[in-house]
């Protein structure tokens, strides 16, 4: 997943985003606190970073709706 598309994501849930210095990216999001590090120089979420954001939506009760 691409970062931006990942931030577009979390803003399109209702999440805070700000800037903490250099690469450092802080988001709020229902209650829930999570510190990023932009990736760099790729634009590419990696595994772990991937499976950390979809934590914090998780514990912020944020998760996909199943069609049937």
């Amino acid at each position: 997943m691409r970062w931006d598309a990942a931030i577009s994501l979390l803003l399109s849930v209702g999440a805070e985003i700000t800037n903490a210095g250099g690469s450092m990216t802080v988001i709020k999001l229902q209650g829930c606190r999570a510190v990023f590090h932009r990736p760099h120089p790729q634009n590419e979420l990696g595994y772990r970073r991937t499976r950390d954001m979809r934590s914090l939506l998780k514990n912020a009760g944020i998760t996909p709706e199943v069609e049937e």
